[in-house]
């Protein structure tokens, strides 16, 4: 189990990446004794404070450290042919999606967005849209890449599908 320290960057679940606020011993509602939790503020919602406890491994585990510049460019020359293979059948297409979208490997991610996205191009050229569901996952994968690229590379969030583009095609 990874131990983090006050004033780290993590990503976090759905909470995206998180500054360490603190490390401290606390007590909440009726535990007996105080326990050690990380303090988490989210960046995405600096009004938010998430509480996980240090020795609860389900809750750390979905903890991990914001990649570095190297990490995001030597994972898109990773992906850069590769993208998950368009599921016909919506139901089966949509719980991995989920999966993915639950798990936050940011390689699955990737290539999920790859995938949606030449779909996505593919309807468009028959004057057709991408179904609200499907468009619905891409937005949420993206949000997810482009946060924590964004933080990483130290770019606005507009820029990082540029970025991404400009990885790829070279």
């Amino acid at each position: 189990m990874k131990n983090y320290s006050k004033g780290a960057y993590i990503v976090y679940g759905k909470a995206g990446v998180c500054c360490i606020d603190d490390v401290c011993e606390m007590k909440f509602g009726t535990e007996k004794n105080e326990r050690m939790y990380y303090i988490l503020r989210p960046l995405g919602s600096a009004a938010s404070t998430l509480y996980v406890p240090v020795e609860n491994e389900t809750l750390t585990s979905r903890m991990r450290e914001v990649m570095t510049k190297q990490q995001i460019d030597d994972l898109l020359g990773k992906v850069r042919d590769r993208v998950i293979k368009w599921e016909s059948d919506k139901k089966k297409r949509a719980e991995e999606f989920k999966r993915i979208l639950r798990e936050k490997n940011q390689e699955e991610l990737m290539m999920m967005v790859g995938c949606i996205y030449l779909r996505k191009q593919e309807l468009l050229s028959n004057g057709k849209k991408l179904n609200f569901t499907d468009e619905g996952f891409l937005q949420e994968a993206e949000k997810y890449i482009h946060e924590e690229f964004a933080f990483a590379l130290d770019i606005p969030a507009c820029e990082v599908s540029a970025y991404i583009q400009d990885k790829i095609r070279s």
